[in-house]
């Protein structure tokens, strides 16, 4: 749904934090606060890391209303550097009703999905929006503008404003109290309990209990609605009538709700991801799926292939800038294409996106696909993981494994990366809670071929005299576990920018690689990595991406022109709804095809392979 110019739409929260519901009221109070903006700002480099040109804007102001259960925000912005389709998150700040501090993130969405502002440039845009919240005393918000590829979904990962980046503006104080349970504006499902999986045959069969809350006075033309639920043997499909919803009350405040059991069967050993959704009474096809997934494991560890030990790689190092094996030895990765090397001096790689993140089945994660990707000449494949996931759920740290496992029967190196520091009230808490991450990891891995990269980027610390100690930490961590492990430590913020650790690098500790994410314009390389290069540091070029197929040719130029680095990973070597920026369209028993930008990829590394430059 595309708003522009004052609309006024009803939101749900995010799935970080499940829905409570009460009756709507009236707004207790209103609380105006109108900031200009200056003309040219400094933003997040969440924006970059996504190839996605990020939003400046010459004007945001917020009108903010409290109310029982929810909040209402009139946002009005001014782009000035372009227009853009965006959706909006908020992450609030309050102290609960136990008297804790504690954080809110809302995703803003409507009852047909994701909120979609359609910013005009040189114009102002603006929507009422009202915002469901639990109850307590908020002080403080940041809001985020996040990319929306199709003008229909959004990746709430990667914003294009981030106002707490803004010099500007910050972080917003307010002094705003919400009383009673969280107000439900539309329709919803979420799970219920475990799923229920028990033997039939040759199978398993699964009951997935899931419940569909109503706001008390909800009706439509067909007097019902259709709930889905989508997993990997198909879909279950069920019309509930509303005459069935069932009087319920939390908080003092009245809702109804409808009880749904969706059921598969032949359900083989697995692990699990099943969509649930609604949609309107005369539209079944038109879903509106919730951000939250029931997942879970079918069948025990049964699901689980190790890789063959004649297949898995040799733990290797950098030192000098060279691949070398733990006797320092040359390792020879590209034994099977000797002219690989011989154009270019740097290994080719790349990255397997935040696929887990999205969901615990992405597509294409079997051995057969990477064996595809090496034979097109990568030599190591990276994936980003939720960072809180793997360090509370034992069934996700598996199925990091079963990639680990499956990039290992293709020959290649894993590289295993935090997608972003473990949540927590303050960053010195998030930094504890990733050396325990990294602990785990190490242990997991100790005396294996999988290279660490210490976090995808390290946002919170945007110098890198901030960034070296706790990089420097982390190395440490890891290094006191397992002394030969392969290190990756990425530049400081968002990886952008080499100089600082060109001037001041990691010495008391080995770093294997330093990573860069080059969403960057191509004239600006030299500038940002040249002197890192220069330096002598050894300089992965982790993430590059977005854009068009000719800018994707421009950055492979520049890679190229300069002697020195190490290794590359263009972003990302996923299919099209597994990742935004998806260089391959599919993938089959007849190789590769790939998306528009990514034969940019594909007839580089092909004349890489040969021997030959560009």
């Amino acid at each position: 749904m595309s708003l522009r110019h004052n609309n006024s739409v009803n939101f749900m929260s995010s799935k970080r934090f499940g829905p409570q519901l009460m009756k709507s009221d009236n707004l207790c109070r209103v609380l105006t606060l109108i900031v200009a903006v200056a003309l040219c700002l400094s933003l997040s480099k969440t924006s970059y890391s996504q190839g996605v040109r990020p939003l400046t804007m010459r004007r945001v102001s917020f009108t903010v209303g409290a109310g029982p259960g929810s909040a209402i925000f009139v946002p009005h912005f001014l782009p000035m550097n372009r227009s853009a389709k965006v959706g909006i998150q908020f992450v609030f700040q309050y102290i609960n009703q136990g008297g804790k501090n504690s954080a809110e993130t809302v995703n803003v969405e409507t009852e047909d999905g994701p909120l979609i502002l359609d910013l005009e440039i040189g114009k102002e845009n603006s929507t009422r929006m009202q915002i469901p919240l639990p109850p307590g005393r908020y002080y403080k918000y940041n809001m985020f503008l996040c990319y929306s590829p199709d003008g229909k979904q959004v990746d709430y990962h990667k914003p294009v404003y981030d106002m707490d980046q803004d010099p500007t503006m910050g972080m917003q104080s307010i002094n705003m109290t919400i009383r009673g349970a969280r107000k439900l504006l539309m329709p919803m499902i979420q799970k219920k309990d475990d799923a229920i999986v028990t033997p039939a045959g040759n199978g398993f069969t699964v009951a997935v209990n899931a419940e569909v809350t109503l706001p008390e006075n909800y009706s439509n033309d067909r007097n019902g609605l259709w709930a889905i639920a989508k997993g990997a043997t198909g879909i279950s499909r069920q019309f509930l009538s509303l005459n069935n919803a069932v009087d319920s009350e939390e908080g003092g405040y009245a809702y109804k709700k409808i009880p749904v059991r969706f059921q598969f069967g032949g359900v083989k050993p697995s692990v699990w991801s099943v969509e649930l959704g609604l949609a309107r009474p005369n539209n079944p096809t038109e879903m509106r799926w919730a951000e939250g997934r029931a997942e879970f494991e079918v069948g025990g560890g049964a699901w689980k292939h190790p890789a063959p030990m004649s297949v898995i790689p040799k733990r290797v190092q950098v030192k000098n800038r060279k691949f070398v094996t733990l006797d320092g030895q040359p390792a020879d990765l590209y034994r099977d294409m000797p002219d690989a090397l011989s154009g270019v001096k740097f290994i080719r790689g790349g990255n397997y996106g935040n696929s887990i993140c999205w969901t615990i089945v992405p597509a294409q994660n079997r051995p057969e696909y990477f064996q595809q990707l090496r034979e097109f000449g990568l030599r190591f494949v990276r994936i980003n993981f939720q960072a809180d996931r793997f360090l509370e759920e034992e069934l996700y740290r598996s199925v990091v494994d079963q990639f680990v496992q499956n990039v290992w029967s293709a020959g290649l190196y894993p590289i295993i990366s935090p997608q972003e520091f473990p949540r927590a009230k303050t960053d010195p808490l998030r930094v504890e809670l990733t050396v325990r991450l990294l602990k785990m990891m190490a242990t997991k891995y100790k005396d294996q071929p999988v290279w660490y990269h210490i976090l995808n980027e390290p946002y919170i610390f945007q110098t890198w005299d901030k960034w070296k100690p706790v990089a420097t930490r982390f190395v440490k961590t890891i290094r006191a576990i397992d002394p030969d492990a392969f290190v990756i430590v990425p530049f400081e913020g968002w990886a952008v920018d080499g100089r600082g650790a060109a001037a001041d690098p990691i010495r008391d500790v080995r770093v294997d690689l330093y990573d860069a994410h080059a969403y960057i314009n191509p004239a600006e390389f030299n500038d940002r990595y040249g002197p890192a290069v220069r330096a002598g540091l050894p300089v992965l070029i982790g993430e590059y991406g977005g854009g068009t197929a000719a800018y994707l040719s421009r950055m492979d130029t520049v890679i190229q022109n300069m002697p020195g680095i190490v290794a590359i990973a263009p972003w990302a070597f996923t299919v099209p709804g597994m990742d935004f920026l998806a260089l391959v369209e599919n993938s089959n028993e007849n190789g590769l095809t790939f998306t528009e930008t990514g034969k940019a990829i594909q007839t580089d590394f092909m004349i890489w392979n040969s021997g030959r430059k560009k």
